[in-house]
């Protein structure tokens, strides 16, 4: 929960300069990529103050899109004073956000569309020997590929985000192609057909849970901690699933998976007993989406507690046995 939270609180302040950078919609939507993308990673955390981070964010945005070079307020020196950091440590945490998300100029997962219509390095290519060729001359031979099915899978997800919803695909597909019993991948898969084609969707996610269930011998362990990176491809697994006979109306069976998710992780760090209160009040998985949508924007969610605490108190199936 905390990469989460501190993950959180990095995007509002971020948001809240919004005015004062002009962000464009484009901008919010992938700086906030980026954010999750570093979050996403093992090494996504950090033990700098959120300001500090979030200016290194920001920073990192202006370098990659060449903000600073047009527009005063997006240079080091300004960032650093609207978030009370000292340029130099704003610097050096740019720089560890870059060694860890692998960023290069005219990188298309937290460039600007402009920027990477730009990029004059999109013909060419530069071979394990240092040598510049043009793309077209490439080949296994030449270039093997470096990259493992995490690296793929990673860079579909954010891809995914930036909304490149064929070339997230492309890179699912791939780590697929290295392990095809990769639950990440297949959740991967559902994910990008989610909103375009349910019965794909409903394959991979469906895809997923079997593997899921194959990992654990067909018999599910007394809990399966969040905490653990690896269990969470196995939630997301039960979480998408769940989703989609939610969307098909197959209230009863969504609802088994989520309580299941409960009963597995009872830190509950998807939410799933909010998703068992939506059921339980009657509410169909578009409904949900809207009001959903509305707190988001909002940044109120105090409907869909009250919801919960009234359904919770009626029906008692969600207890916190935590701290």
């Amino acid at each position: 929960m905390e990469k989460q939270e501190r993950r959180d609180s990095i995007i509002k302040i971020i948001d809240r300069l919004g005015s004062t950078l002009n962000f464009t919609v484009e901008d919010k939507r992938t700086i906030r990529v980026m954010v999750n993308a570093f979050f996403r990673k093992r090494t996504g955390t950090t033990n700098s103050d959120d300001s500090i981070t979030a200016a290194a964010f920001l920073w990192q945005y202006s370098k990659i899109n060449f903000l600073w070079e047009k527009d005063e307020s997006w240079k080091q020196q300004n960032i650093s004073k609207l978030l009370n950091a000292k340029p130099k440590t704003v610097s050096n945490k740019s720089a560890e956000i870059s060694k860890a998300l692998k960023i290069d100029f005219f990188d298309e997962r937290f460039c600007r569309k402009e920027v990477s219509d730009k990029n004059p390095f999109k013909q060419f290519a530069m071979t394990p020997q240092g040598f510049i060729i043009s793309k077209n001359m490439i080949n296994k031979e030449i270039m093997p590929s470096q990259k493992d099915k995490e690296d793929y899978f990673y860079d579909g997800s954010d891809l995914l985000e930036s909304g490149n919803r064929e070339k997230a695909i492309i890179c699912f597909k791939k780590a697929l192609e290295i392990d095809e019993e990769y639950v990440d991948a297949c959740n991967g898969m559902g994910n990008a057909y989610f909103y375009d084609d349910l019965q794909k969707a409903k394959q991979h996610y469906q895809k997923a849970f079997d593997l899921t269930k194959k990992h654990f011998k067909n018999q599910w362990p007394i809990t399966i901690e969040w905490d653990i990176i690896e269990n969470r491809q196995y939630l997301k697994a039960m979480h998408g699933l769940g989703l989609i006979y939610w969307r098909e109306g197959n209230f009863e069976e969504a609802k088994k998976l989520f309580m299941l998710m409960l009963r597995l992780n009872n830190n509950d760090n998807q939410g799933a007993r909010y998703l068992v209160a939506t059921i339980l009040e009657g509410r169909t998985w578009e409904e949900d989406e809207k009001i959903e949508d509305d707190a988001m924007e909002k940044g109120n969610y105090s409907k869909e507690e009250k919801l919960f605490e009234k359904q919770n108190k009626i029906h008692k199936f969600y207890k916190y046995s935590g701290d």
